[in-house]
């Protein structure tokens, strides 16, 4: 169970389940359709209107989000992921795939 928490940054733990699913998928590409999935609703209820309490942790998961996206970055710079089979699957380069999933807020 301590592989699916996660140290958030006030010191809250909680469930990694956007690390802890890539594993549910058979294709990283599907895995990353789904990150993407995961990007659109937190950027749809980023632009929506909440009360200040509701925006903030939608602001909190969209840090969360984009640390994911720079884990699965750092695996393609350091090799653990193959950006040329990468580029063969998705015909198109992972480092300009994972750029719109970052979200800026």
């Amino acid at each position: 169970m301590n592989g699916l928490l996660r140290t958030g940054e006030d010191g809250t733990r909680f469930i990694d389940y956007l690390g802890a699913s890539e594993n549910e998928f058979e294709a990283f590409e599907d895995y990353l359709s789904f990150i993407g999935r995961h990007a659109a609703l937190i950027r749809q209820n980023l632009v929506a209107s909440h009360r200040p309490a509701i925006r903030r942790k939608y602001l909190w998961l969209a840090r969360y989000h984009n640390d994911i996206v720079s884990q699965i970055r750092m695996r393609f710079e350091t090799g653990e992921l193959s950006a040329d089979n990468f580029i063969a699957i998705v015909k198109r380069d992972a480092s300009a795939v994972l750029d719109e999933l970052v979200l800026h807020c």
